[in-house]
């Protein structure tokens, strides 16, 4: 079917016509008030996979040898690894398994747990669990973290109360997956064995711990048949009560656990605390399901924890609940698509107000404003039904389109009311009108979704393309829905609500007459004429100025990372000496909160809390202001004005919300020993801070604690006949404590640990004096069979790919971090490295490379665009002419950016694409008119001419409505969406201005020099090739 007759027969059934309008809004509302509202887009899962493995008691060399190097060449033999990085710390193992993008990853899950299950079978007998994580953006985001201020200190009580009435009444609420809480100390039971007592009845705790193990367990003992019966059989001689472990028959003369060790329950030893605003506190944090909507979800937190604020009992012993509304899901999403439902709403009424300043007339403003909300609701519908969401991403897709769903309309209507000023009957006029235009408008819409459809599915990094489909699919559905509204309700909209009688074009009073439009139109006319008659010149002059002009705009734009331009944390680590108290680390800790606290107002702090243990702890400072200029500087204020204090080092940064060192440089300093390592990174970092230009220099290496070595005498062992599984048994269980299976009461599963009385305070001289037992039945003290000695540790151990390596992170003082790196080359050449240790430069990380596969689909955007165009112009050479605006639109997204000091980020790149698809529109509504007019019979300059004045206003209509509509978004703050808009909006509105200008004058000029060289080729193929077999290629 033709344009012609599918408009026709909707003009026929008005009746089926307006039905579809009202089930358009029905299910349209419908679908708005169901829709469910997320930060993000569901579905989002990265394609790497971390394990964590819990080492009690380990430090990291033995962390590393006996749990990561045994998992890590098990799950090398995995294909589809690109990269295995390890982190072995103490009490802890951590892998990291990044997959190349072609994998499965449910297979490769379920591979990961195959190896891991086989590396447990030779991990130590005490390391028991593993955990696999993939991250997942609908469930690994808390959704309201909340502190709980211990102003009175912390109790048993207060524990009781937090796990009864705030952990587990969270956990009931629906939607509600796990809930947190960092600093609450938990239950455990442990076996203090007397040594003295156990030494004196010839109980070695090696021979006591085998014994308890072997007995508190529960096994499968198969199944048996009583005829047709089938019955389980189970062993279980789990421990269940404390007075069954304290009657345990220790030997066969009957002594009891009891005579010799003490079994006590016990809260968990303190190692580490948090404080909320300098005030001791329980930091909570809560998950929702993956199904659950997170801004109902935040609805039923933050009614929890208003009756939770009323809750006498925990008044009573000081406790303050104390929300944080800024880092609440469910506010941050409701904030944020507020702010773009505001920006929408303004932007939509602004354009509403230029087309009427534009059309004179409200029955002509009202038809073409009806193709506002029908597009937005057919784009909710479509969301709805697809199984979206609405959330930042799609809204801004949605937002940004606000201007664009009417330029369609425009045209439609444009062309349909100059015909009935022509004479022609309603009917016929707006059959005519809408037939002449829809195969341009729809070729120019498709030009729109065909300039996001590389960028949608790209294949080289998910997450952006992830992102950056779940902007461009909304607004190229929005863009198709005013598509089909023009073509389908507008026309007949002309028929219904427009007057039946419109004025001749004669009529100085006609309803398209204004003396600044006419007198603009005529004077583009004679500039477009003298403009013809020297295109070279002109052309060529305003190359010159236009590039001059971009590139001084270029150097004086803000260059910030792609992704990393959101400012407004301040990230301090606290690094304490060897020799500090977890009482000393908290005051410390204490003292920076009160001097932040100080100076508060200074630098415009909005809240901070802290984590710490002895040696080492992070003070998180959010700022009132998000800049990230401005968050450098206070960051580089507070390094030079905050106290030095004795045995504290203080590093700073800037948490821009990213787990990668994105936006900022890099150097990876490999070699063979991780003690070495260590010290080549302290010495490196030393040597860079100082470094102009550089804020702060952060390793990933942790320093270690000091360790006592143990070194096994052999023919001492041998002489007294001790089993190396005994001495390390001994010293593992007495010193270090064992844990057994977790003693199950009263539905409850609590950590059983055995270890000598007071271990935790021994010292070396009582350490040497351990009696060890040997093969004999006796007894000899540690020194006598071993050396015992004092060494540096390791803080930490990381690996990369199967080599020791450590990673430096620079933070740059600046929006330019290409500026520092001469200093930095030369810093480094100077530095004595030791033989057998590499360091890579500051290397371009993996954004910069998905930067450049982003530019590459930005130029498969413009094939795309030229493809479509070719089929419009029936022409290889012709689109080529209105190609042209695309440059002409970086060039003025680069002026705006420039002009108003906004930093090109990934959103803005974004705009940039945006931009290719909707500034040749324009260009196509010019030459398809044009194209009519040669075909009428005119020659090609008055075509030129003609069209020019002809789509003069539509063009300038279209171009201001989209402009007008981007405003509020460029003036609007994100809503605390960390998110900002403003790069993308203010990038379109400068591109638009700048190419609507060219469009109308260079396109005409670019499109004679393009016939003129189709028809110069033409006749070259002609006297080349005889008559009747040139191809129609050419034309």
């Amino acid at each position: 079917m033709n344009p012609g007759s599918f408009i026709a027969s909707t003009l026929r059934r008005r009746v089926t016509v307006l039905m579809l309008s009202a089930a358009v809004v029905l299910v349209g509302l419908i679908s708005y008030f169901l829709i469910p509202l997320e930060l993000a887009p569901k579905g989002f899962q990265n394609e790497s996979v971390s394990i964590w493995v819990p080492v009690t008691s380990s430090n990291p060399s033995e962390v590393q040898e006996q749990v990561i190097r045994p998992a890590e060449e098990l799950v090398r033999t995995i294909p589809g690894i690109t990269r295995i990085a390890s982190r072995a710390s103490a009490n802890r193992a951590s892998l990291y398994v990044q997959f190349s993008r072609e994998v499965d990853l449910d297979l490769a899950v379920a591979e990961l747990r195959d190896r891991m299950e086989r590396a447990r079978s030779v991990w130590p007998a005490d390391v028991r669990q593993y955990f696999i994580r993939r991250f997942n953006l609908d469930t690994d985001l808390p959704v309201a973290p909340f502190a709980l201020d211990l102003n009175s200190g912390y109790s048993d009580e207060i524990g009781f109360l937090v796990e009864e009435n705030v952990i587990k009444r969270l956990e009931a609420l629906p939607g509600i997956a796990q809930v947190t809480c960092w600093g609450l100390l938990r239950d455990q039971v442990r076996i203090f064995v007397d040594r003295d007592k156990a030494e004196a009845m010839g109980i070695s705790i090696y021979e006591l711990t085998q014994t308890l193990t072997k007995s508190n367990v529960e096994l499968s003992g198969g199944e048996i048949e009583d005829g047709e019966t089938r019955f389980v059989l189970r062993t279980d001689a789990r421990f269940r009560t404390l007075e069954e472990i304290r009657a345990f028959p220790v030997n066969s003369d009957g002594l009891r656990l009891n005579e010799i060790a003490r079994v006590e329950p016990m809260k968990a030893i303190r190692d580490s605390m948090s404080m909320s605003r300098n005030r001791h506190s329980l930091w909570c944090q809560v998950f929702k399901e993956s199904s659950a909507n997170a801004v109902d979800v935040s609805k039923r937190i933050q009614g929890f924890l208003d009756v939770l604020a009323q809750d006498n009992r925990l008044s009573q012993l000081g406790v303050t609940v104390r929300p944080y509304p800024d880092m609440d899901m469910g506010i941050i999403i409701t904030n944020a698509l507020d702010t773009l439902r505001v920006t929408a709403a303004w932007g939509a009424m602004l354009a509403v107000i230029v087309l009427f300043f534009f059309l004179r007339r409200l029955s002509p403003t009202l038809i073409i404003t009806t193709g506002i909300p029908l597009s937005l609701l057919l784009t909710l519908a479509y969301l709805y039904f697809s199984g979206g969401t609405l959330n930042i991403f799609s809204m801004l897709g949605i937002t940004v389109s606000i201007g664009m769903l009417i330029d369609n309309s425009i045209v439609v209507v444009e062309n349909i009311f100059r015909h009935r000023e022509l004479g022609l009957p309603a009917m016929e006029a707006a059959r005519r009108g809408a037939s002449e235009v829809a195969l341009a408008i729809t070729l120019s819409t498709l030009t729109t979704v065909a300039a996001f459809l590389p960028i949608i599915f790209m294949s080289g990094n998910e997450q952006l393309s992830f992102f950056t489909s779940a902007i461009g699919l909304p607004l190229c559905a929005a863009v198709l829905s005013s598509l089909l509204v023009a073509l389908v309700f507008i026309p007949l909209g002309t028929i219904v609500l427009a007057p039946r009688r419109i004025k001749s074009v004669d009529s100085s009073k006609g309803w398209q007459h204004s003396r600044l439009i006419n007198g603009s139109r005529d004077l583009y006319a004679r500039s477009l004429s003298r403009a013809l008659n020297c295109r070279l010149l002109v052309l060529l002059a305003v190359v010159a100025v236009v590039w001059g002009a971009t590139y001084s705009a270029w150097e004086r734009l803000p260059k910030v990372d792609m992704m990393s331009d959101h400012g407004g944390r301040i990230s301090m680590g606290v690094h304490l000496g060897r020799n500090f108290s977890l009482q000393d680390a908290y005051d410390e800790m204490k003292f920076l909160g009160s001097w932040i606290e100080e100076n508060q107002d200074r630098y415009g702090v909005k809240h901070f809390w802290c984590r710490f243990d002895k040696r080492r702890g992070r003070m998180s400072v959010v700022l009132n202001d998000q800049d990230m200029a401005w968050t450098k500087t206070v960051a580089k204020r507070m390094k030079e004005d905050v106290p030095e204090r004795p045995g504290v080092r203080l590093r700073f940064s800037i948490d821009d919300g990213n787990t990668e060192e994105r936006g900022k440089l890099v150097l990876d300093i490999h070699g063979p020993d991780a003690g070495e390592l260590s010290r080549i990174s302290e010495e490196i970092v030393d040597l860079l801070e100082p470094t102009e230009g550089i804020l702060a220099v952060t390793s990933n290496l942790e320093e270690g604690e000091q360790e006592i070595h143990i070194v096994p005498d052999r023919e001492q062992a041998a002489r007294y006949d001790i089993d190396p599984r005994t001495l390390r048994g001994t010293l593992e269980y007495g010193i270090r404590g064992w844990r057994f299976s977790d003693l199950v009461m009263d539905e409850r599963e609590i950590p059983l640990i055995i270890e000598y009385e007071g271990a935790e305070s021994r010292n070396l001289p009582e350490l040497k004096e351990l009696r060890i037992p040997t093969g004999t039945g006796s007894q000899v003290p540690l020194s006598s069979v071993a050396e015992v000695k004092v060494a540096p540790g390791f803080g930490e151990i990381r690996r990369v790919d199967g080599k020791v390596s450590a990673r430096l992170t620079l933070e740059v003082d600046g929006d330019n971090a290409e500026a520092v790196l001469p200093a930095v080359r030369s810093r480094l050449a100077a530095y004595p490295l030791p033989d057998g240790y590499s360091f890579n430069e500051p290397r371009k990380d993996e954004l910069d490379e998905a930067m450049e596969e982003m530019y590459s689909a930005v130029l498969l955007a413009v094939v795309f665009v030229f493809l479509l165009m070719g089929i419009l112009f029936e022409s290889f050479i012709l689109p080529l002419a209105v190609l042209v605006a695309v440059p002409f639109s970086w060039a003025g997204a680069v002026w705006g950016l420039a002009l108003t000091d906004t930093p090109f980020d990934f959103v803005g790149a974004i705009g940039v694409i945006v931009l290719v698809g909707i500034v040749v529109n324009n260009g196509i509504v010019l030459i398809d008119c044009a194209h009519r007019h040669i075909k009428d019979g005119m020659t090609r300059r008055d075509a030129l001419i003609e069209a020019g004045r002809t789509r003069f206003r539509p063009i300038l209509m279209t171009a201001a409505t989209t402009v007008v509509g981007l405003i509020p978004m460029a003036l609007s703050d994100g809503g605390g969406s960390q998110i900002s808009y403003k790069a993308l909006s203010r990038a379109l509105i400068g591109g638009l201005m700048i190419s609507t200008f060219f469009t109308l004058f260079f396109v005409p000029i670019l499109y004679t020099l393009f016939d003129d060289l189709r028809i110069w080729s033409r006749r070259i193929v002609r006297a080349m090739v005889p008559a009747g077999r040139v191809t129609a290629a050419l034309d």
